[in-house]
């Protein structure tokens, strides 16, 4: 007797497009429509497609999209975590010298080509003043914290809030859920 082959899931055309389109930015909503989803229906069917068992092979198919991507791009933690430092521990002291009469920014020949990632921005305007900003060392500081586990027992550690509406009963007797 011949062993029963699993059910191959049905992928339709719309759920390729969902797979390809969430990678862009997790935003299943939106995925959902630019995947071809009806306005009304873009919210739950994200939803549906990123939670139920049923859709499995969705899930399995953006893990991989995202592995690709991920692979390609060469996005691992170490390197996050390294760019992340350069913005955090970098002063605003290695791009500009004071002479005690005027602000000057450094040659790019004397600046570390390493800390190069920390600077958001370099305007000069048509009078010769240069705007210079660096990227928020703050935000930095708390990414890698939060990298490095040191928020125990804070929100964000692992923690989850959620609130769940049950709605009862509809014409089959099913009840269904929401959560946000």
């Amino acid at each position: 007797m011949a062993e029963k082959q699993p059910k191959q899931p049905r992928w339709t055309g719309k759920q390729r497009r969902f797979v390809k389109e969430y990678v862009k930015d997790h935003n299943a909503t939106a995925a959902a429509r630019r995947a071809g989803y009806s306005e009304r229906s873009a919210k739950q069917t994200g939803y549906d497609l990123l939670h139920l068992p049923q859709y499995a092979h969705v899930q399995e198919a953006i893990r991989e999209e995202e592995e690709r991507i991920a692979q390609r791009l060469e996005v691992t933690a170490e390197r996050i975590q390294q760019e992340r430092a350069k913005i955090a521990f970098t002063s605003i002291d290695r791009f500009l010298e004071w002479d005690g009469k005027e602000l000057r920014l450094k040659p790019f020949s004397e600046i570390d080509p390493l800390e190069l990632a920390a600077i958001a921005e370099i305007e000069q305007d048509k009078d010769g003043r240069i705007k210079f900003k660096l990227h928020s060392k703050d935000a930095s500081l708390d990414a890698l914290a939060r990298m490095k586990g040191l928020y125990k027992g804070e929100l964000g550690d692992g923690e989850i809030r959620l609130r769940v509406d049950v709605f009862s009963g509809d014409s089959d007797g099913r009840v269904s859920a929401r959560a946000d």
